[in-house]
């Protein structure tokens, strides 16, 4: 999977567990006084006519979610925060460290790993999850167009990870909120009963 928001024949929920495309950011793009809860994210989702694929959402503590990711036979756990920004909301998920306690690694390879948060634009809650991620590619063009409109890191590979403090990102998200460019290919997930 080399991008977070190409859907095509891909799920959202396929794209989503593939971070290597995905938009990093080391810092949330929510705070305290932004996150909310809404219990209609609450349940599982799917696409239609999709099995194998869902998003879980349980409520952990008062506004945050606990977030299991499922794909065919793998799973992996997060945290989810729903947020406001304006008129527009938001969800950061950032990967659940337990979700590491099963796998054969060294523990100075999970000591080095950095939990990065992913976040997408909530375009829809109800009765359809239709989210959008942060498009990779076009990030990658606009920072090199405009290198200090936000605080970014590019690793050996040229990807892009942001490092702006969450009051800068929210800034940068909130201005771009509306530009299909930057957040596109929507998701549409159904709740399962």
């Amino acid at each position: 999977m080399r991008k977070c928001l190409t859907l095509g024949p891909l799920s959202v929920v396929a794209l989503a567990l593939s971070l290597s495309g995905c938009v990093p950011s080391v810092f949330p793009l929510y705070t305290d006084k932004d996150a909310r809860f809404d219990p209609a994210l609450v349940g599982e989702w799917a696409e239609p006519g999709s099995s194998d694929e869902s998003w879980t959402f349980t409520k952990s503590g008062d506004n945050a979610y606990d977030l299991v990711i499922r794909e065919k036979e793998k799973s992996g756990p997060f945290d989810a925060h729903l947020l406001r920004l304006g008129a527009r909301q938001f969800i950061d998920i950032t990967p659940d460290p337990s979700g590491l306690n099963d796998a054969n690694l060294i523990d100075a390879y999970k000591a080095a790993l950095i939990p990065g948060h992913m976040f997408a634009k909530v375009v829809q809650l109800s009765p359809a999850l239709k989210i959008a991620f942060l498009d990779p590619k076009w990030i990658k063009d606009y920072l090199h167009d405009h290198p200090a409109e936000v605080a970014h890191y590019l690793d050996r590979h040229g990807e892009v990870m942001l490092t702006a403090p969450t009051r800068e990102l929210q800034a940068f998200v909130t201005k771009h909120a509306d530009d299909k460019n930057a957040f596109g290919g929507e998701s549409d997930m159904r709740k399962k009963k």
